[in-house]
């Protein structure tokens, strides 16, 4: 038997979502029909476990499939690790649309995430233990659910894996009773060398004298299997990097770091793919947001919470925490304000996706700038915005870390550090070259390179983490899309004067008065 084509990762896909709904589905969901043809919904997905997320795409066809029209916008990225109470997106669609899609979404990004959460387990486990100078890659198997073999070694790929062969045509493993029907492994490797396919060919060894067999055949890549651990290492010695050596069977987290530090080069793992428990994660529609006064909204909770409830506050800088945008005031001194504020601009907007290239590519424009330029809009342009003062001197009181994250620079994080008594901040280091002005380049810190909203989101949770803090007990505060990924993570999030996109994903929107006009919702 065989088929006219090989399936693709984009088919199997297409064929998953159209699986799911329609077994789903079918004819009608009557209950979506209990709800008025015309309602339009918020929700939220949360995750109530740590993970790293996974299927996306599968969540957003599922999705789209049921209404085009369904906006999604995703807090954290494909592949990011996620602490539970982080939310991972934010959805706008109608309700019966929504509701029609949600199980079946969720299935793909529960299953997915758990595969790449397991996988990336595995991998964390050998970090740095391999004496092989390619390290000891986490492998999959074939042993997948059926119809999801494609989603399943993608989502392998999403947690740091790599994947033995997709499928029976995309490789050829000669195993025990390949070799007994053939008349040995040198006659196996002899016939699977003839047949000229194309594709890589692997074979099984059950003991040190038939893997030297197989090397003398020409094998390229041979599983060793059942080997005790002094055998993997005289089989790595054997081998002097003849061929790629594969362990498999019997591989779990207490074996896996000895595996690794035997030096062969692959680690083959069944139960990364067909042991699959289910990321907890969970879908609210959103109570609708209601003004408790003017020019205050807030979103899916009553107020008032109490302030002592929370142990750490992180605020954005620019346009939140201070009333200008560094980058602009900076560009004016060389006469490129507007050209650099439009790219600002689309990029707080959330119009530029790529935060790290706009922010090179506006930094570029300010080379030459005479650091005193920076000194200037220090001194004669940025002032705190009305009520910032106020609500970190509340915040203090009330025993809050105070954070300041920025996809700004250190020259002024630095000063409103020291003028607030800021706990900790993180921002980007501008090049200065030996006539005291910017090169135009930004450089990288021992934290990476720059500081972008996934950067932000992982900064305020591994300070959560430091201090011993639930993310559910931090605030983050912003005003523009670089923003949404710190504030997904936390328990209460705060867009101060904000971009539209920022202000409808928020908890608490303060569109008129000071940033202090929290302390109405949340009371010290």
């Amino acid at each position: 038997m065989h088929f006219e084509d090989n399936e693709t990762l984009e088919a199997a896909r297409a064929r998953n979502i159209r699986d799911a709904l329609q077994e789903d589905i079918g004819r009608c969901d009557w209950t979506a029909e209990l709800v008025p043809a015309d309602r339009r919904v918020q929700a939220r997905v949360v995750a109530k476990e740590d993970g790293v997320l996974c299927g996306r795409d599968w969540f957003d066809g599922c999705m789209h499939g049921c209404d085009a029209s369904i906006r999604i916008d995703w807090a954290v990225a494909e592949g990011a690790r996620f602490a539970a109470g982080t939310e991972l997106c934010r959805i706008d669609a109608p309700a019966r649309a929504l509701l029609s899609a949600e199980r079946s979404s969720l299935n793909f990004l529960q299953m997915l995430s758990a595969v790449a959460t397991v996988t990336r387990e595995h991998v964390d486990a050998i970090e740095g233990l391999s004496p092989n100078p390619n390290g000891c890659v986490v492998l999959d198997t074939r042993k997948t659910l059926p119809g999801l073999r494609q989603a399943q070694k993608y989502a392998v790929r999403v947690g740091g894996g790599a994947n033995q062969r997709m499928a029976l045509w995309h490789g050829i493993l000669i195993k025990e009773n390949h070799i007994a029907a053939a008349g040995g492994i040198t006659a196996a490797l002899k016939a699977a060398q003839a047949l000229d396919s194309g594709v890589s060919i692997q074979i099984e060894v059950e003991n040190l004298a038939e893997l030297e067999e197989a090397l003398e055949a020409g094998a390229t890549s041979v599983l060793i299997d059942d080997f005790s651990f002094d055998d993997m290492r005289a089989a790595v010695a054997l081998n002097r990097g003849r061929a790629l050596l594969e362990v498999s069977g019997g591989v779990d987290m207490t074996t896996i770091r000895e595996i690794a530090a035997t030096g062969v080069d692959r680690v083959s793992i069944g139960r990364l793919t067909k042991d699959v428990r289910a990321i907890d994660l969970s879908m609210r529609v959103l109570p609708a947001a209601r003004e408790i006064a003017p020019g205050l909204v807030v979103r899916g909770f009553e107020p008032p919470l109490r302030l002592s409830d929370f142990r750490l506050i992180a605020f954005d800088m620019d346009s939140t925490l201070i009333n200008i945008e560094c980058i602009d005031e900076i560009a004016d001194a060389v006469g490129r304000k507007a050209e650099v504020a439009a790219i600002t601009a689309a990029a707080m907007r959330g119009e530029i996706t790529d935060f790290k290239d706009s922010l090179r590519r506006r930094v570029a424009l300010l080379a030459g700038v005479p650091v005193a330029a920076l000194e200037a809009v220090w001194t004669e342009r940025l002032r705190l915005n009305p009520g910032a003062e106020a609500l970190v001197r509340a915040c203090q009181a009330a025993g809050l870390k105070i954070v300041l994250v920025s996809g700004g620079f250190t020259f002024f994080t630095d000063r409103l550090r020291d003028l607030l008594q800021i706990d900790h901040t993180r921002s980007n280091l501008l090049e200065i070259d030996a006539d005291g002005r910017l090169t135009g380049r930004v450089l990288d810190q021992d934290w990476g390179d720059i500081c972008d909203g996934e950067e932000k989101r992982r900064t305020v949770l591994a300070l959560c983490a430091q201090h011993g803090i639930d993310p559910r007990q931090a605030i983050a505060m912003g005003d523009g899309a670089n923003d949404l990924p710190m504030m997904g993570a936390v328990g209460l999030s705060v867009a101060h004067h904000a971009k539209p996109a920022v202000r409808e994903r928020a908890m608490v929107a303060i569109e008129s008065g000071g940033l202090d006009r929290l302390l109405e919702v949340v009371r010290p």
